[in-house]
């Protein structure tokens, strides 16, 4: 099976460009769910951010008047809205701003006669035991797990450090005695961690050069390890997300390390276990193996070698 195809951020960016200046991309739907994942993956997480990032501003996107943007808020709002990211169903919030005139989402909610409905959204008007409840429901019931999710309900990072002080994530989910056994191991998909790593970065105002290791263990539900299980290391991950980083020449590459580890499993009539691995001075330590073939224990490295002994390579 082929595998995913890998994009440049600069050919998505030139290819976006292109369609809409060709007219055939008029908004997210003429995307196809696909490609517009693949936008917010590789060049912004969000259709306004992305706007930027290409250097369009789509008139067309003003299609919708005033009273049926109002009209679109208020049936959200009547639906029994959770959390101020819904809003986005009916423009972003940024675009909703604009477009209302209104400088905050408290003055938008005002402006279309739901200020009392959504009172419920804004942690200024909640006390520390409230705001922990509402978080410990919400963890209860699966909702939230991560900083990401957090976001979803209006509890940023940045403002809970506003109640509970500048702490960790992992601080106040200790403090708010919330369940939410920080893991090591990962069940969510490439795309979703790149989100969660993104809304990290952006929470510790580390839009340009992305959340660090140390932020990640800090903050994040999944430790920097299943990050780096999956992307290698935490530097191509914010070559993905396209933040700026400076580039270390490896030490270590995968192909080096698997040619090593085939000559002295060869030297051993196929017993290499990690005790021979540690006198080995040739080889990095069995982390970052197995970082390097992006699985969890040595047992699987050797299944490599195996593969790649009896495939006759090397």
């Amino acid at each position: 099976m082929a595998g995913k195809k890998k994009y440049q951020r600069e050919e998505l960016i030139i290819k976006l460009q292109d369609l809409i200046d060709s007219g055939k991309v008029k908004n997210t739907s003429d995307l196809g769910g696909s490609f517009y994942n693949t936008l917010r993956t590789y060049i912004a997480p969000s259709w306004s951010e992305i706007l930027k990032v290409v250097d369009r501003d789509l008139e067309h996107i003003n299609v919708k008047t005033e009273s049926e943007i109002i009209k679109e808020l208020q049936e959200i709002v009547d639906s029994g809205i959770k959390g101020i990211m819904e809003v986005e169903k009916v423009l972003s919030r940024e675009r909703i701003l604009a477009r209302l005139d209104c400088k905050s989402m408290k003055e938008v909610f005002k402006k279309i006669s739901r200020e009392k409905e959504t009172e419920h959204l804004f942690l200024s008007e909640k006390t520390k035991e409230e705001i922990t409840k509402d978080i410990q429901k919400l963890v209860a019931e699966g909702i939230i797990r991560t900083i990401y999710d957090l976001n979803k309900y209006d509890y940023s990072y940045k403002r809970l450090k506003k109640i509970f002080g500048n702490i960790t994530w992992r601080q106040m989910a200790k403090e708010m005695k919330l369940d939410l056994h920080f893991k090591a191991e990962v069940d969510v998909t490439n795309e979703e961690l790149i989100d969660i790593y993104k809304e990290l970065s952006r929470d510790l105002d580390k839009d340009v050069k992305g959340a660090t290791a140390r932020d990640i263990n800090d903050n994040c539900i999944y430790n920097r390890g299943c990050f780096e299980l999956r992307f290698g290391s935490i530097n191509n991950l914010r070559e993905i997300c396209g933040y700026e980083f400076k580039k270390r020449e490896e030490k270590w590459t995968k192909e080096g390390v698997l040619e090593t580890l085939i000559k002295e499993y060869k030297k051993r009539n196929g017993k290499l276990t990690l005790k021979n691995l540690k006198e080995i001075k040739t080889l990095p330590s069995q982390g970052t193996i197995c970082k390097k073939f992006k699985v969890t224990n040595f047992t699987e490295v050797l299944k490599i070698v195996e593969a790649e002994i009896k495939n006759g390579i090397l």
